[in-house]
């Protein structure tokens, strides 16, 4: 019996499934309902990036069709994991209609699966275009999640406990957490830094227009914190690729293992009293310097 996901195919589950998540919204809406009234879920327009998300994992996965990016990796070892995470996208959107308290769950998966996703793709070399699609798209889709996924843990609560701003504070810090980890983790990867500072800009934003000074100080905390990850980590994975190769001994002195197999390739022959004349002519040249250095130093 033919594997369900061979190589061949892992390219028309992430292209199938991309597809499918961008159509989803349209056939199954979702409009936040009374979780836009919390002080810390963005205004519905910072939502957008989900466009530019779906769009952008549609892009990547055509980009991956040939057979000749497909069978390597990056693509090779993120097809079925991405597959898996636009797959739950859609699941997402239904349980949010029906079962709003295992969205978290489901968002949770789908950070897990992104963020061994994006470390495949900051790890493995790539072209130019690779790296602005298909690393683009999963670093603005990690980064997005990764402070929305507390966002949604803060929307299934009771209602009384939403309404505690310490535990909206504990949410807050953690999502900041989890985007500066991210920005480390990534290596700086400038997708997941936007996406990651895109969801703390949309929650000071509202922080601050509902008067509450104190989470819009963690939020702002958050994306200073996340911008100055994103750079510092960029810069140092910059060095690092940047520096040239120690040079060992033997490049320090390239010709004495050439001549050493010369000598040992002409004592194989049987020659091995030239061999030795050899030997002691050219440690005489080599020593011979030194001595013409050594005796004009003792002259003058």
């Amino acid at each position: 019996m033919r594997p369900l996901f061979t190589t061949g195919s892992a390219r028309w589950w992430l292209l199938g499934t991309a597809v499918l998540q961008l159509v989803s919204p349209a056939v199954i809406p979702f409009d936040g309902g009374s979780a836009r009234d919390l002080p810390v879920v963005p205004p519905s327009f910072f939502f957008g990036i989900w466009s530019v998300i779906t769009i952008g994992c549609v892009a990547a996965a055509a980009w991956g069709m040939p057979q000749s990016r497909a069978s390597r990796p990056p693509y090779r070892r993120v097809q079925m994991p991405v597959s898996v995470v636009q797959v739950l996208f859609i699941v997402w959107l239904v349980l949010a209609r029906f079962l709003p308290p295992l969205t978290v769950l489901v968002f949770a998966t789908m950070l897990a699966l992104l963020t061994y996703a994006m470390k495949v793709v900051v790890s493995s070399p790539a072209d130019r275009v690779t790296r602005v699609l298909l690393g683009g798209s999963l670093g603005l889709y990690a980064g997005w999640t990764a402070g929305a996924v507390w966002l949604n843990l803060v929307t299934v609560l009771p209602l009384e406990v939403q309404g505690d701003r310490a535990v909206l504070a504990t949410a807050l810090l953690a999502a900041a957490a989890t985007c500066v980890s991210g920005a480390l983790f990534f290596r700086g990867s400038a997708g997941f830094v936007v996406g990651a500072t895109w969801a703390c800009m949309g929650i000071l934003l509202t922080s601050a227009m509902a008067g509450e000074v104190g989470l819009a100080a963690v939020a702002a905390a958050g994306l200073l914190a996340t911008l100055i990850a994103g750079a510092l980590a960029s810069r140092r994975h910059r060095t690092s690729t940047a520096q040239p190769p120690r040079e060992g001994r033997e490049t320090a002195a390239p010709g004495r293992p050439r001549l050493a197999a010369c000598i040992s390739c002409a004592s194989d022959r049987g020659g091995g009293s030239e061999v030795s004349g050899v030997t002691d002519a050219v440690v005489l040249d080599i020593r011979t310097p030194r001595r013409r250095a050594t005796g004009a130093a003792e002259s003058s």
